[in-house]
């Protein structure tokens, strides 16, 4: 569950910093 969570925030902050850039 905590790997889950992890993992979807690290895919969301990847989003983030690529729209950003």
């Amino acid at each position: 569950m905590a790997a889950y969570g992890i993992r979807r925030h690290h895919l969301a902050a990847s989003m983030t910093s690529d729209a950003t850039i």
